[in-house]
């Protein structure tokens, strides 16, 4: 069995939006104010923002790496 991380994780987009890690992955405007989930089938253990424009988050679990697209 996969060992689970109560950590949680964060990361911040250009835009200055706040992503946090634990459990599926919180969004949040500059102002702290939650403006979305993004779930993802495992649980999050480190999330980063990369690729060639930084706009692609990373989003690593105890057994994969998963990347989505931000606008």
């Amino acid at each position: 069995m996969p060992i689970q991380s109560s950590e949680f994780n964060s990361a911040t987009d250009a835009s200055g939006n706040v992503y946090i890690a634990d459990g599926q992955i919180y969004v949040f405007d500059k102002t702290g104010k939650k403006t979305g989930t993004i779930e993802v089938p495992e649980r999050p253990v480190t999330i980063c923002f990369g690729g060639k424009d930084n706009k692609t988050l990373f989003v690593t679990t105890n057994t994969s790496l998963y990347s989505v697209r931000m606008p």
